[in-house]
């Protein structure tokens, strides 16, 4: 049997990842890579603060936000930073469409092309 959390606490553990992706002096960041976060081929600066919470969901706010693309590559993973760069939460699946943690426009990547992070979630647990 899985382990449920009552959803205000869901909510408090999820507005803790909030204060940590905006805790650096400047935005957070999502950076979208390759496997296992070989390659970073994007990084997206969130607005700060970076997201919302509703009933056990964060959704981050402020899309869609587009970035260049720095690498060439194909999707694999996605992370997310604080403004210094300590990671805070990796391991997000990423795609063009739910269910992944981080949908973006496109999975094939070349550098200099636009990556638009179009929405994202995590659902708390």
């Amino acid at each position: 049997m899985a382990i449920v959390y009552a959803v205000t606490l869901r909510n408090n553990r999820l507005q803790q990842v909030i204060n940590a992706i905006d805790g650096g002096a400047g935005n957070g960041r999502i950076q979208i890579g390759t496997t296992a976060m070989g390659l970073v081929l994007s990084t997206i600066t969130l607005l700060k603060p970076c997201a919302t919470i509703a009933a056990g969901v964060l959704t981050f706010s402020g899309t869609p936000l587009s970035a260049v693309a720095a690498a060439t590559g194909i999707v694999a993973a996605g992370q997310i930073t604080d403004s210094t760069g300590t990671v805070w939460v990796s391991g997000l699946t990423v795609g063009l469409a739910a269910p992944s943690n981080i949908i973006i426009n496109l999975l094939n990547i070349t550098a200099g092309s636009i990556v638009t992070f179009q929405s994202g979630t995590i659902i708390g647990n």
